[in-house]
């Protein structure tokens, strides 16, 4: 019931529709003169289109800056602005230079959003937006792609209701999860080697003589065979303790860092074989008990496709089959020329994109998303990454930033991606970096987060948006169209205010609200597509 008329041909923007209609997991087909559907127009719709929403496409007028504001939330605002009338009901306001300007707009069945929204999202996702490192200004946590795209899926929905109609969308994760949580570790290292030198270097210079104990402490605990960076069986507790499993990316590093030059020491300073037998023996068990095994590309691999290849090999060897995910160190991203080179290689996901500096959104989004490229969409799927935790400040004030940026994930309903190297988990050099993983996902996990490893995210994201549910509402009854084998998928279906549904007993429904449910599709799905009746009436 919800048709599209858009035309453009820039693909910035066909990857902002795209982007769009698959994270919102509405349906949608191409634009007929049905009276009773939702017609959304961009571009130049046909003159018989019977528009209910309009979207600015590529405004004349210049960009302005400032903020995109409605009653209870706020986001940066960059981007040219038409001038539309606010003879309706303004839904969202633009605020530049303490001017505020109408920006979405209902006058009677029509709703106007006054920037080329797609245009703006297929920016951030095609790398327009992009940069490794957050800086100072602005605030790194906001999820600008979320929260326009979020603004266009509530007009979708008040769109319907003016209809008389509900409005339906693909739940983003499995059955009742509602977001999902993803722990993931970097083993760049399974020795500490010049950390013995740089760490008390550091301590020194900062009068942390706090620092220095620890340092020592960890050298005595090194001196009785205690390895200080091999910390694989405490992560494997706690993954125990929680109910989940990790994702480890390893490391195998090729160039040798200059002895001379410190520099060199973090970046190449590394793990340089997994030859070793204990390396092999620890990659095997691990994978062996469930946890994923992904590459953590070289240094240089990012910009090399031969050397990207052979790491991914080797270690497909190691654990006799292919591996699907990649991390690239130091997150060293050419966008889009590294994905292209992943997709190449044969991987089916990379969790590169994150920020070196700061916890955040480097892709503006915490949902997963295919990387575009001038041909179009790569199979790969980017999985952003959220908390880095070399990124957390210590204490209570880490504590504070990572709660934040989990409860925006958990109200977005995304992921939240969390990067925890190993060497953190020895309470004696890191104190509370464990337990502070361990309790972010426990709080992700009591609202209502999936908790899965990469891998898995991974997949279920590329079945979801593969599964073709449809839906269409005429005469007070709807009907839900959907494929076979439609485990774990589920259904978000709102009424229009003061309307009420007969669900029958037969369907699982995980929410029931005044004017909301959600409903399992598993249960009922058969080996033919099947169709749900659900009869409503309207207020």
């Amino acid at each position: 019931m919800i048709v599209l008329s858009a035309i453009t041909e820039d693909p910035v923007r066909q990857a902002g529709i795209r982007h769009f209609f698959t994270t919102a997991g509405i349906a949608v087909r191409p634009f007929d003169a049905d009276p009773g559907a939702v017609t959304i127009g961009y571009g130049t719709p046909p003159a018989d289109a019977p528009v209910r929403i309009r979207i600015a496409h590529a405004p004349a007028s210049d960009v302005v800056q400032g903020e995109l504001y409605g009653e209870s939330w706020r986001l940066p605002f960059s981007a040219a602005l038409d001038p539309v009338s606010e003879g309706g009901e303004v839904l969202a306001w633009v605020s530049v230079n303490d001017e505020r300007h109408p920006c979405i707009v209902q006058d009677g069945a029509t709703i106007t959003v006054a920037f080329d929204l797609f245009a703006e999202t297929g920016e951030w996702l095609c790398g327009g937006r992009d940069r490794p490192r957050a800086g100072p200004a602005g605030d790194p946590a906001v999820l600008v792609v979320d929260g326009y795209e979020a603004l266009l899926v509530s007009c979708i929905r008040r769109a319907c209701h003016l209809q008389g109609i509900p409005f339906v969308a693909t739940a983003h994760w499995p059955q009742n999860h509602t977001s999902a949580v993803c722990l993931t570790h970097d083993v760049d290292e399974l020795v500490k080697t010049y950390q013995w030198i740089t760490r008390p270097l550091r301590y020194c210079r900062q009068g942390d003589g706090a620092g220095l104990l620890r340092q020592f402490r960890s050298l005595l605990a090194k001196i009785g065979g205690k390895e200080p960076y091999w910390m694989f069986d405490a992560i494997r507790r706690m993954d125990d303790e929680l109910q989940i499993r990790s994702t480890f990316y390893f490391l195998e590093e090729s160039m040798a860092p200059r002895l001379l030059d410190p520099s060199t020491w973090n970046v190449l300073g590394r793990c340089h074989s997994l030859n070793t037998p204990a390396a092999q023996a620890l990659i095997r068990d691990l994978a062996h008990d469930g946890h994923e095994i992904g590459v953590h590309g070289s240094y240089r691999s990012f910009a090399d496709y031969d050397l990207l290849a052979r790491e991914k090999g080797h270690i497909d060897t190691i654990i006799g089959r292919s591996v699907t995910g990649i991390r690239q160190h130091h997150l060293n991203l050419d966008v889009p020329r590294t994905w292209e080179m992943q997709a190449k290689a044969g991987f089916i996901y990379d969790t590169s994109l994150g920020y070196k500096d700061r916890p955040g959104f480097r892709g503006g989004t915490c949902f997963p998303f295919h990387p575009e490229t001038a041909s179009g969409p790569l199979p790969l799927l980017e999985l952003p990454l959220a908390v880095m935790d070399i990124t957390v400040p210590p204490r209570s004030a880490g504590w504070e930033i990572c709660r934040t940026i989990a409860d925006r994930v958990a109200a977005t309903g995304g992921l939240l991606m969390l990067l925890w190297h190993p060497a953190v988990f020895n309470p004696i050099e890191f104190p509370g970096a464990g337990d502070l993983c361990a309790r972010l996902i426990r709080h992700a996990q009591a609202k209502g987060a999936w908790a899965a490893t990469a891998g898995e995210i991974a997949a279920w994201w590329r079945r979801r948006s593969s599964a073709l549910i449809t839906w269409t509402a005429r005469d007070g009854a709807l009907h839900i169209t959907f494929p076979p084998d439609a485990d774990d998928l589920a259904v978000d279906i709102w009424l229009p205010e003061g309307s009420t549904a007969a669900i029958p007993k037969s369907i699982q429904v995980f929410v029931r609200e005044e004017q909301h449910f959600r409903i399992a599709l598993g249960p009922l799905s058969m080996a033919l597509p099947t169709t749900l009746e659900i009869e409503y009436i309207c207020g």
